[in-house]
């Protein structure tokens, strides 16, 4: 379910960037006042806006690393996700799409 969310959100952040981008082209002359730790700072509204489109890239790159992350196969990592079932845990992750088991305690 994790992986889900993070594949609807992915796509999300792109358009959002497209968003804030055509509202850059649209405001490069709009000035826009800033404050910083020195006192204020004129400017252009299309600039403040693509420090938020860089900003959302780098989650983007975080949610690409934590897909990777959350893309294991839970099952016999621990005491409370194992079974006592003799099953194949790589044929399990192949079957629903993991890119493999989680470390186990034996392989740690």
């Amino acid at each position: 379910m994790l992986r889900e969310e993070i594949d609807t959100l992915a796509p999300l952040l792109r358009q959002m960037q497209v968003a804030l981008i055509d509202v850059a082209e649209q405001n490069v002359d709009t000035s826009s006042g800033l404050h910083a730790h020195a006192g204020g700072s004129a400017v252009s509204f299309a600039h403040h806006l693509l420090a938020y489109v860089e900003m959302f890239s780098r989650d983007e790159e975080r949610l690409v690393d934590v897909r990777k992350r959350v893309n294991r196969l839970p099952l016999g990592a621990a005491a409370l996700a194992g079974t006592s079932y003799p099953l194949d845990r790589d044929m399990v992750a192949r079957t629903l799409g993991f890119d493999g088991g989680a470390r186990t305690a034996s392989t740690r």
